[in-house]
């Protein structure tokens, strides 16, 4: 008679797919224990960046109130990784203090310069016991000196910029009294022209010296020459100003055409007046103020209207 107890025992068959699921189970509950684990990780990782992020605006906000600089780690000490070699330095009131920074938070320290800095040796409590120290009673005072170090900046950061500006106004006075100094220069160069001028012809007397008048009209131009000039009219700074800057460019205009065409006193001789005003007309067309005033003065110079003269009539005969 047949054992029906060996009917009930699993096969050999049955119980490896048993184990086979089995094994597919405890393979899904690791993945799912470690995904699990890794979010928790990520949690954690993003909880601690957030403390550094926050923790670094409040240092950024103190190192721009106190002195500060940014210094690197020694390359030669591997105990920081590279992407946290970069160090704060802040001498609070009540001694240094310093924070390791990641790379991706320097952005935040823009305002700190980097410079070598010495590390004067205290731990992180020491560093945290400063740091309370200043947050206690005292901080008040602290702080009000920190102000008045700042208001003391501002006002010779202002001071500086009145004295700049002074210093600009002068620099300008300077030019323009540099520009009529030189337009002055020309004129007197004009009246040392004109007297030798005058000079000259008394050398030239003896020319018309037999109709007797030729020495005393010299005489008279001389002592009209040398004789105190009438005070100028009360005009405007400006204008004065202008008077003397279109007087030495009037000069330079002339200056250079002497040399180019190779003129002198031409202009004093009378037998030109009438070419004189067509040049002047000429000139009016080209457009160089210049020129235009240059044949002005020659025709006042010789008491001549600028207006075009009527040809003379010839007499029939």
């Amino acid at each position: 008679m047949r054992d029906e107890t060996e009917d009930n025992k699993p096969k050999p068959k049955d119980r490896l797919a048993q184990a086979h699921i089995t094994a597919i189970s405890l393979e899904v509950a690791i993945a799912a224990m470690e995904a699990h684990a890794a979010a928790a990780v990520a949690d954690v990782a993003a909880q601690k960046d957030g403390a550094y992020d926050e923790r670094n605006r409040l240092v950024a906000a103190l190192a721009a109130v106190f002195p500060s600089a940014l210094s690197r780690h020694p390359d030669d000490d591997r105990s920081w990784e590279d992407d946290w070699r970069w160090i704060v330095f802040i001498d609070l009131p009540t001694g240094q203090a310093s924070w390791h920074l990641h790379d991706s938070h320097l952005s935040l320290f823009d305002h700190v310069q980097r410079a070598p800095r010495v590390w004067d040796g205290h731990t992180t409590p020491e560093k945290y016991e400063r740091v309370a120290r200043f947050c206690n009673a005292d901080a008040k005072s602290h702080r009000e000196s920190a102000l008045a170090a700042v208001v003391e900046v501002v006002k010779e950061r202002d001071e500086a910029r009145e004295e700049l500006g002074v210093v600009e106004a002068n620099a300008q006075e300077i030019h323009q009294a540099c520009r009529r100094a030189q337009a002055r220069v020309a004129e007197l160069e004009a009246e040392v022209e004109r007297v030798r001028g005058l000079l000259q012809r008394g050398l030239d007397l003896n020319i018309v010296e037999a109709n007797g008048g030729g020495v005393d009209e010299w005489e008279n131009d001389v002592t009209a020459a040398l004789a105190p000039q009438t005070p100028h009219a009360q005009i405007h700074p400006a204008t004065t100003d202008l008077v003397h800057r279109f007087a030495a460019a009037l000069r330079e205009k002339l200056a250079a055409a002497e040399q180019k065409y190779g003129y002198s006193d031409n202009w004093r001789a009378d037998d030109w007046l009438d070419e004189c005003r067509a040049q002047l007309a000429a000139h009016v067309a080209k457009g160089d103020p210049r020129d235009v005033a240059a044949y002005c003065a020659f025709l006042w110079h010789h008491g001549a209207s600028t207006a075009p003269q009527a040809p003379k009539e010839v007499p029939r005969g």
